[in-house]
């Protein structure tokens, strides 16, 4: 009997299948996936139209332009400048000369190096005063625009002296022949840079233009050396100077009914107002502020950086995210009934004609137009006019601005008319027909959804 007991054997139990473990593992894999599909979704966010306003300050890149004619050298020599530059010439004032055998050039190069006068010191010693009193640490740029103050006085001095002494000069060398003083044909501003675009005029404007702010000028009084028709100076003849800028359509349609404006220029520390035109040039628009003021500090600039004083803009504040453009049909306000639907031919399958009546989804209108939905219609339907013989051709598209409203619980189109915006927010026009209104709710991003999708 004892040995019976190494022959019993135990017998292995068979696994079971536990329900609630893998009721658990499906619904952790759901959690799982339904937070990664939630993660990687764009989500769509809703925003409330409110009133507000955007204050708007322009600042454009500005392209001057003014009277202003290059004179060239009617003589071959040495040329000696002997006004300053973006200095006032009258009549007959002579402005520089020119050498043709180099030796009444190489006298007033000796002249040049010589002592002052006493009158001479003592206007140069005030200068030195006045700059000295009025030097601000602070300021460090002061310095230059002092320095160049100071050099162009004693540039004056010396200039002076030595025009009142050229025809001594010309006797003495013998030079009579061959020494030319030139004068200036009419009073003006003399400049001594050149950039190309002196015969510049409004019909050349282009939007490549005010891309090339970089543009370089060539400064005339740095050769020693002309030759015959070489630019020798520039002359501005009027104190009225332009300058233009490039409008969007926005801009353009803001201030369409300006005829000053407001503007300040950043970099001169100057604010004034000036008179303004907007001009059409090759499709483009472009903002004309006309200048009486100011033209010596501009007179050697071509580009400047300019703003349009600061305006409060009111209506609807909207995120300029939320607004896209959408196709519609455009069709005549005289061919809705007097029931607010429009009156369709169409024809069974013999061929028969019979007439349908359609109301529509309008998105806008003006004063002579509805814009429809495109799902509302076919291009090249007909509708008729009533108490007309007149039919009108569905086919003529247009482009609207617009946004998702979401009132309703699903996206629906409203057409809105951009007043103005910047780089985050809009401010459309209030009161449209057919548009939003305070407190509606529209979709922050439109990519987000489509067109008549539920939003939960």
């Amino acid at each position: 009997m004892a040995a019976s007991r190494h022959n019993i054997n135990k017998f292995r139990r068979k696994p079971t299948l536990n329900i609630g473990i893998i009721i658990f593992g499906v619904i952790f894999i759901y959690l799982v996936i339904s937070v990664i599909i939630y993660a990687t979704s764009e989500k769509t966010v809703i925003y409330e139209v409110y009133d507000g306003s955007l204050s708007v300050d322009h600042s454009f890149t500005g392209f001057i332009v003014r009277e202003e004619q290059v004179v060239n050298a009617a003589y071959s020599g040495t040329v000696n400048y002997f006004l300053k530059n973006n200095h006032r010439a009258g009549k007959n004032t002579i402005i520089y000369s020119i050498d043709e055998t180099g030796r009444v050039a190489e006298k007033i190069k000796q002249e040049s190096s010589g002592e002052f006068s006493e009158d001479g010191l003592i206007k140069i010693r005030e200068q030195l005063f006045t700059l000295t009193k009025s030097y601000d640490p602070s300021s460090f740029s002061d310095v230059y625009a002092a320095a160049d103050s100071l050099n162009g006085s004693i540039f004056e001095l010396r200039s002076d002296s030595i025009v009142e002494n050229l025809d001594s000069f010309a006797k003495e060398t013998d030079n009579v022949d061959f020494f030319h003083k030139i004068k200036a044909p009419e009073s003006g501003l003399v400049v001594y840079y050149t950039d190309g675009y002196e015969r510049f005029t409004e019909n050349e404007l282009d939007p490549e233009l005010f891309e090339k702010a970089g543009n370089s000028s060539k400064n005339l009084q740095t050769d020693s050396i002309i030759n015959v028709n070489d630019p020798a100076y520039k002359l501005i003849t009027s104190d009225t100077w332009y300058i233009y800028i490039q409008l969007d359509e926005t801009q353009a349609a803001r201030l369409a009914d300006s005829k000053s404006v407001n503007i300040s220029f950043a970099d001169d520390d100057i604010n004034c107002r000036a008179g303004f035109e907007i001009i059409n040039a090759g499709g483009a628009s472009y903002g004309k502020i006309k200048m009486t003021k100011y033209l010596p500090g501009f007179s050697t600039k071509r580009y400047v950086t300019v703003e349009l004083e600061q305006q409060t803009i009111t209506g609807l504040k909207i995120p300029s995210s939320s607004i896209f453009r959408k196709n519609s049909y455009a069709i005549p306000r005289r061919c809705m009934s007097k029931s607010g639907a429009f009156v369709i031919k169409k024809y069974d399958s013999n061929g028969k004609e019979y007439l349908e009546s359609v109301i529509p989804t309008i998105y806008y209108s003006d004063k002579d137009n509805y814009y429809v939905s495109m799902k509302d219609f076919q291009s090249g339907q007909i509708i008729t006019i009533a108490d007309s013989q007149e039919v009108f051709t569905v086919g003529i598209i247009q482009e609207l601005d617009g946004v998702y409203c979401v009132n309703r619980g699903y996206a629906v189109f409203k057409a809105v008319t951009v007043i103005d915006k910047n780089s985050e927010y809009c401010i459309i026009e209030k009161g449209t027909d057919y548009g939003l209104a305070t407190y509606d709710h529209i979709v922050l991003d439109y990519r987000t959804v489509k067109e008549s999708e539920l939003i939960e």
